[in-house]
């Protein structure tokens, strides 16, 4: 009996039973040697993905033609291949829509291979100029000095750099960087958020000045100087000052 309309679903069987005739009269399959994925039907009605290839052979016995199916259940392939496309999904949502600048740096080459959107605002360059270039184009390190840090970065034994990186307007930013590695297109890379940290970074550099002035004149004065707490306590004195009480 005719059984390839317990298996196979209805909107598929024309296909099925045309493709078949057309071998027994003609002799030719249409998609001879290649591998198609369509849809089977289980005896529960369920339908499910196959991955079906032809063939064919003569009986030994009948001297008949007969057609040869081989057919494989692809359901949990297509539900991984399903999962994986999703987490692609929200990986290219994350990396894209954050709001973090984010490079991706092939350690061997120094390739930088892909950033995202706050990047290319960040550093001023459009996409396509970006992927032309190497970390060392925008980092002031020399090439040695690069390699040996993300070495560090590989290898885990430091996730946190600083460094002045150069934006396409010649501008020089102070940045923090969190580098660690990662699989990308099956490849290692660096992933590195970068956070800048120009403002903060001078910001200290003008407290430190003002500490080293505010030391000058204290500890140089032609007067004694003291610093006294609310109780009374003296906490720090000046050279004249000890000069002028001979402690």
């Amino acid at each position: 009996q005719n059984s390839l309309d317990k298996i196979i679903p209805k909107e598929n069987l024309c296909a099925h039973n045309s493709g078949i005739l057309e071998y027994f009269k003609k002799g030719l399959f249409k998609h001879s040697g290649e591998s198609l994925e369509l849809l089977a039907m289980g005896k529960n009605k369920i339908q499910f993905p196959i991955r079906i290839s032809f063939g064919k052979n003569i009986s030994p016995h009948t001297k008949e033609n007969i057609v040869i199916a081989n057919i494989q259940d692809i359901s949990s392939e297509k539900e991984k291949e399903a999962l994986l496309i999703k987490n692609e999904k929200i990986y290219k949502d994350l990396f894209e829509l954050s709001k973090s600048v984010i490079l991706l740096i092939n350690p061997s080459t120094g390739d930088i291979v892909n950033i995202n959107n706050s990047a290319l605002d960040f550093y001023g360059y459009t996409k396509e100029k970006f992927l032309t270039l190497k970390i060392s184009d925008i980092n002031t390190l020399s090439k040695k000095e690069i390699k040996e840090k993300m070495e560090l970065a590989i290898n885990k034994s430091t996730n946190s750099f600083q460094f002045e990186h150069v934006l396409s307007n010649g501008e020089i930013r102070q940045v923090k960087i969190y580098s660690t590695p990662t699989l990308y297109k099956d490849e290692v890379v660096l992933y590195s958020t970068i956070t800048d940290i120009t403002e903060e970074y001078k910001t200290k550099n003008k407290l430190t000045v003002l500490e080293e002035e505010f030391k000058n004149f204290f500890e140089f004065s032609n007067v004694g100087l003291a610093i006294i707490n609310i109780n009374g306590n003296i906490s720090r004195v000046n050279n004249k000052l000890i000069k002028i009480f001979e402690y």
